[in-house]
Protein backbone atom coordinates (compact mmCIF):
# COMPACT_ATOMS: atom_id res chain seq x y z
CA UNK A 1 0.00 0.00 0.00
CA UNK A 2 1.26 3.33 -0.86
CA UNK A 3 2.26 5.59 1.73
CA UNK A 4 -0.02 8.55 0.59
CA UNK A 5 -3.09 5.81 0.15
CA UNK A 6 -2.54 4.82 3.76
CA UNK A 7 -2.00 8.99 4.71
CA UNK A 8 -5.47 9.41 3.47
CA UNK A 9 -7.19 6.20 5.47
CA UNK A 10 -5.91 7.65 8.49
CA UNK A 11 -7.12 10.97 8.12
CA UNK A 12 -10.64 9.69 7.30
CA UNK A 13 -10.53 7.88 10.79
CA UNK A 14 -10.24 11.06 12.68
CA UNK A 15 -13.88 11.82 11.39
CA UNK A 16 -15.51 9.04 12.99
CA UNK A 17 -14.25 9.43 16.31
CA UNK A 18 -15.78 12.69 16.27
CA UNK A 19 -19.12 10.96 14.82
CA UNK A 20 -19.06 8.71 17.68
CA UNK A 21 -18.22 11.52 20.52
CA UNK A 22 -21.21 13.46 19.03
CA UNK A 23 -23.55 10.56 19.01
CA UNK A 24 -22.45 9.30 22.45
CA UNK A 25 -24.47 12.30 23.32
CA UNK A 26 -27.61 10.59 22.90
CA UNK A 27 -27.27 8.27 25.50
CA UNK A 28 -27.01 10.42 27.98
CA UNK A 29 -30.84 11.11 28.36
CA UNK A 30 -30.81 6.64 28.55
CA UNK A 31 -31.03 5.87 32.13
CA UNK A 32 -28.63 2.77 31.97
CA UNK A 33 -25.95 4.65 29.63
CA UNK A 34 -25.82 8.41 30.43
CA UNK A 35 -22.94 9.21 32.02
CA UNK A 36 -24.69 12.31 33.77
CA UNK A 37 -26.21 10.79 36.49
CA UNK A 38 -25.09 13.44 39.05
CA UNK A 39 -26.78 15.60 36.75
CA UNK A 40 -29.86 14.27 35.82
CA UNK A 41 -30.60 14.01 39.54
CA UNK A 42 -29.90 17.44 40.06
CA UNK A 43 -32.66 18.24 36.83
CA UNK A 44 -35.34 16.31 38.12
CA UNK A 45 -34.74 17.39 41.56
CA UNK A 46 -34.09 13.76 42.97
CA UNK A 47 -33.11 13.33 46.57
CA UNK A 48 -29.55 11.28 47.09
CA UNK A 49 -29.07 9.84 50.76
CA UNK A 50 -25.46 8.99 50.11
CA UNK A 51 -25.58 5.39 50.13
CA UNK A 52 -27.04 4.92 46.55
CA UNK A 53 -25.22 2.39 44.15
CA UNK A 54 -24.33 3.53 40.81
CA UNK A 55 -27.20 0.85 39.50
CA UNK A 56 -29.93 2.38 42.08
CA UNK A 57 -29.29 5.45 41.03
CA UNK A 58 -29.76 4.55 37.61
CA UNK A 59 -33.18 2.74 38.44
CA UNK A 60 -33.91 6.14 40.26
CA UNK A 61 -33.45 8.46 37.31
CA UNK A 62 -35.55 5.94 35.53
CA UNK A 63 -38.50 5.59 37.34
CA UNK A 64 -38.25 9.94 37.22
CA UNK A 65 -38.31 9.27 33.83
CA UNK A 66 -40.94 7.38 33.89
CA UNK A 67 -43.74 9.34 35.97
CA UNK A 68 -46.22 10.58 33.58
CA UNK A 69 -48.62 10.71 36.45
CA UNK A 70 -51.77 9.00 37.16
CA UNK A 71 -54.37 8.23 39.51
CA UNK A 72 -54.47 4.84 39.59
CA UNK A 73 -53.13 2.77 42.78
CA UNK A 74 -51.38 0.51 40.48
CA UNK A 75 -49.58 3.71 38.81
CA UNK A 76 -48.56 4.82 42.36
CA UNK A 77 -47.38 1.54 43.42
CA UNK A 78 -44.76 0.86 40.34
CA UNK A 79 -43.81 4.49 40.60
CA UNK A 80 -42.84 4.05 44.59
CA UNK A 81 -40.92 0.28 43.81
CA UNK A 82 -39.16 1.68 40.65
CA UNK A 83 -37.53 4.27 43.20
CA UNK A 84 -36.22 1.14 45.61
CA UNK A 85 -38.85 1.22 48.27
CA UNK A 86 -40.68 -2.23 48.13
CA UNK A 87 -44.35 -0.73 49.64
CA UNK A 88 -47.96 -1.74 48.28
CA UNK A 89 -51.11 0.04 48.10
CA UNK A 90 -54.17 -0.89 49.73
CA UNK A 91 -57.50 0.61 49.44
CA UNK A 92 -59.92 2.44 52.08
CA UNK A 93 -62.01 -0.41 51.89
CA UNK A 94 -62.21 -3.81 53.11
CA UNK A 95 -61.70 -6.68 50.91
CA UNK A 96 -64.58 -8.85 50.24
CA UNK A 97 -67.10 -6.51 51.58
CA UNK A 98 -68.03 -4.92 48.02
CA UNK A 99 -71.77 -5.47 47.51
CA UNK A 100 -72.35 -7.18 44.40
CA UNK A 101 -72.68 -5.98 40.56
CA UNK A 102 -75.97 -4.27 40.06
CA UNK A 103 -77.19 -4.14 43.70
CA UNK A 104 -76.63 -0.21 45.58
CA UNK A 105 -74.56 -0.22 48.63
CA UNK A 106 -71.12 0.45 50.03
CA UNK A 107 -68.26 -1.42 51.13
CA UNK A 108 -67.08 -1.58 54.71
CA UNK A 109 -64.85 1.61 55.54
CA UNK A 110 -61.33 0.73 57.11
CA UNK A 111 -61.33 2.68 60.29
CA UNK A 112 -57.98 4.60 60.41
CA UNK A 113 -57.29 4.57 64.11
CA UNK A 114 -57.18 1.01 64.05
CA UNK A 115 -54.17 1.32 61.72
CA UNK A 116 -52.79 4.69 62.34
CA UNK A 117 -51.14 6.55 65.65
CA UNK A 118 -52.71 9.60 66.38
CA UNK A 119 -50.43 12.43 67.23
CA UNK A 120 -47.46 10.18 68.06
CA UNK A 121 -49.72 8.31 70.24
CA UNK A 122 -50.66 4.67 70.17
CA UNK A 123 -54.16 3.89 69.69
CA UNK A 124 -56.01 0.59 71.43
CA UNK A 125 -57.84 -0.54 68.66
CA UNK A 126 -61.73 -1.63 69.90
CA UNK A 127 -61.39 0.41 72.73
CA UNK A 128 -63.13 3.67 72.14
CA UNK A 129 -63.43 6.69 74.60
CA UNK A 130 -66.46 5.87 77.39
CA UNK A 131 -66.00 2.14 77.12
CA UNK A 132 -65.21 -0.04 79.97
CA UNK A 133 -61.25 -0.95 79.53
CA UNK A 134 -61.13 2.93 79.05
CA UNK A 135 -62.50 3.89 82.71
CA UNK A 136 -59.65 5.60 85.32
CA UNK A 137 -57.19 3.12 86.37
CA UNK A 138 -57.47 0.73 83.62
CA UNK A 139 -53.37 0.34 83.32
CA UNK A 140 -53.38 -0.18 79.46
CA UNK A 141 -55.26 3.07 78.56
CA UNK A 142 -52.78 4.74 81.34
CA UNK A 143 -49.61 4.00 79.39
CA UNK A 144 -51.58 4.23 76.15
CA UNK A 145 -50.39 0.58 74.75
CA UNK A 146 -51.42 -0.10 71.28
CA UNK A 147 -52.94 -4.08 70.31
CA UNK A 148 -50.56 -3.74 67.18
CA UNK A 149 -48.00 -1.41 65.98
CA UNK A 150 -49.71 0.91 63.85
CA UNK A 151 -48.48 4.00 61.16
CA UNK A 152 -49.11 7.40 60.58
CA UNK A 153 -51.03 9.67 58.95
CA UNK A 154 -49.33 11.84 56.12
CA UNK A 155 -50.94 15.21 54.98
CA UNK A 156 -48.48 17.85 54.46
CA UNK A 157 -44.92 18.07 56.50
CA UNK A 158 -46.09 21.18 58.66
CA UNK A 159 -43.53 21.75 61.09
CA UNK A 160 -44.14 24.66 64.08
CA UNK A 161 -41.74 25.95 66.58
CA UNK A 162 -41.64 25.51 70.33
CA UNK A 163 -38.97 26.39 72.87
CA UNK A 164 -36.21 23.71 73.36
CA UNK A 165 -36.62 23.44 76.93
CA UNK A 166 -33.18 23.29 79.39
CA UNK A 167 -35.47 20.52 81.46
CA UNK A 168 -37.04 17.33 80.51
CA UNK A 169 -39.61 15.05 82.12
CA UNK A 170 -37.18 12.39 83.19
CA UNK A 171 -34.18 13.90 83.27
CA UNK A 172 -31.98 14.44 86.45
CA UNK A 173 -32.49 18.17 86.41
CA UNK A 174 -36.55 17.42 86.44
CA UNK A 175 -36.62 17.85 90.39
CA UNK A 176 -38.93 19.51 91.80
CA UNK A 177 -37.54 23.38 93.04
CA UNK A 178 -35.50 22.85 90.00
CA UNK A 179 -34.92 26.72 88.44
CA UNK A 180 -34.98 25.81 85.76
CA UNK A 181 -38.01 23.60 85.37
CA UNK A 182 -40.09 26.00 87.66
CA UNK A 183 -39.61 28.45 85.04
CA UNK A 184 -39.20 26.81 81.70
CA UNK A 185 -35.89 28.29 80.68
CA UNK A 186 -34.64 27.62 77.39
CA UNK A 187 -32.17 29.30 75.19
CA UNK A 188 -33.45 28.58 71.61
CA UNK A 189 -36.25 27.14 69.64
CA UNK A 190 -36.73 24.19 67.82
CA UNK A 191 -39.10 22.86 64.31
CA UNK A 192 -41.34 20.13 65.57
CA UNK A 193 -43.91 18.05 63.38
CA UNK A 194 -47.09 19.00 63.35
CA UNK A 195 -48.74 15.86 63.71
CA UNK A 196 -52.44 16.05 61.39
CA UNK A 197 -55.84 15.18 63.26
CA UNK A 198 -57.40 12.07 62.04
CA UNK A 199 -61.20 13.34 61.51
CA UNK A 200 -63.19 11.55 63.64
CA UNK A 201 -66.03 11.52 61.00
CA UNK A 202 -66.36 8.62 59.31
CA UNK A 203 -67.87 10.09 56.28
CA UNK A 204 -64.27 11.23 55.87
CA UNK A 205 -62.56 7.51 55.61
CA UNK A 206 -63.26 6.69 52.23
CA UNK A 207 -60.50 9.63 51.49
CA UNK A 208 -57.36 7.33 52.84
CA UNK A 209 -55.18 5.82 51.13
CA UNK A 210 -52.82 3.26 52.85
CA UNK A 211 -49.16 2.63 51.73
CA UNK A 212 -47.23 -0.34 53.42
CA UNK A 213 -46.43 -4.30 53.13
CA UNK A 214 -48.07 -6.23 50.71
CA UNK A 215 -50.23 -7.76 53.64
CA UNK A 216 -52.50 -4.89 54.64
CA UNK A 217 -51.97 -3.87 57.74
CA UNK A 218 -48.47 -5.31 58.04
CA UNK A 219 -45.84 -2.39 58.30
CA UNK A 220 -43.22 -2.17 55.13
CA UNK A 221 -39.28 -1.59 56.39
CA UNK A 222 -37.48 0.91 55.01
CA UNK A 223 -33.88 2.48 55.79
CA UNK A 224 -34.14 5.69 58.03
CA UNK A 225 -32.01 7.27 56.15
CA UNK A 226 -34.83 7.49 53.10
CA UNK A 227 -37.57 8.92 55.20
CA UNK A 228 -37.49 12.43 53.96
CA UNK A 229 -36.90 10.67 50.20
CA UNK A 230 -39.93 8.38 50.65
CA UNK A 231 -42.37 10.80 52.22
CA UNK A 232 -41.72 13.20 49.43
CA UNK A 233 -42.64 11.10 46.96
CA UNK A 234 -46.03 10.30 48.47
CA UNK A 235 -46.65 13.76 49.18
CA UNK A 236 -45.31 14.57 45.57
CA UNK A 237 -47.83 11.76 43.39
CA UNK A 238 -50.50 10.84 45.74
CA UNK A 239 -53.40 13.15 44.76
CA UNK A 240 -53.64 16.09 47.12
CA UNK A 241 -57.45 14.88 47.94
CA UNK A 242 -56.26 11.85 49.88
CA UNK A 243 -55.19 11.59 53.43
CA UNK A 244 -52.05 9.25 53.16
CA UNK A 245 -51.56 6.31 56.26
CA UNK A 246 -47.93 5.21 56.13
CA UNK A 247 -47.68 1.48 57.62
CA UNK A 248 -43.86 1.56 57.45
CA UNK A 249 -41.36 0.99 60.23
CA UNK A 250 -37.85 2.88 59.32
CA UNK A 251 -34.56 1.42 60.45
Amino acid sequence: MKTITKFFQGLSNVNDDIKECADSAFLDILPQFTTKIDEWFDQFGIRDPGSLTDQEKRDKYAAAWSATGSLSPRYLEDLLQGNGFGVYVHEWWVPGSEPSVGTPGCPTVRNPFNYLQQGGLTTFPGTDCGEADMECGEAFAECGNGANTLGYPLVNKITQTQPAFLVLCGEPGAECGEANVECGSYLTLEPVPDDPVIPADPTKWPYFVYIGAQTFPDLAVIPSGRRDEFEELLLKYVRASNWIGVLVTYS
